[in-house]
């Protein structure tokens, strides 16, 4: 299987999963697909069964806010005007070298697929 074949499976995965939309390696899973808390988790574990991808050393807390979490740091951050912010990590990182180890490594590309 090519490159092409594995982004054209991701591409039809997130569009099944999520919605229908125009995607490319730079879409990220929580800016631009709003993915955290419980969304975020199930979207994970059922990419990682649709790809056969382990996830079970992947530190989700590091990379998605839980469910409602993000929304209450932006008030705290505004009310109490702190100027450093609680930052997840770029959440194409972890995922990626597990996906790469697979040999399905554009996966993550979607800024965590």
């Amino acid at each position: 299987m090519n490159k092409d074949d594995i982004w054209r499976q991701i591409i039809q995965f997130v569009k099944e999963e999520r919605w229908d939309d125009e995607y490319t390696p730079e879409t990220d899973l929580v800016k631009d697909l709003k993915l955290n808390g419980d969304d975020a988790y199930e979207f994970i574990y059922l990419f990682s069964k649709k790809f056969n991808v382990s996830i079970t050393e992947f530190k989700f807390e590091e990379y998605f806010y839980p469910e409602g979490d993000h929304i209450l740091l932006k008030l705290l951050n505004l009310i109490l005007k702190q100027k450093k912010k609680v930052k997840k990590k770029n959440n194409s990182q972890g995922f990626r070298k597990e996906c790469e180890r697979r040999k399905i490594g554009l996966i993550l590309s979607l800024k965590y697929l």
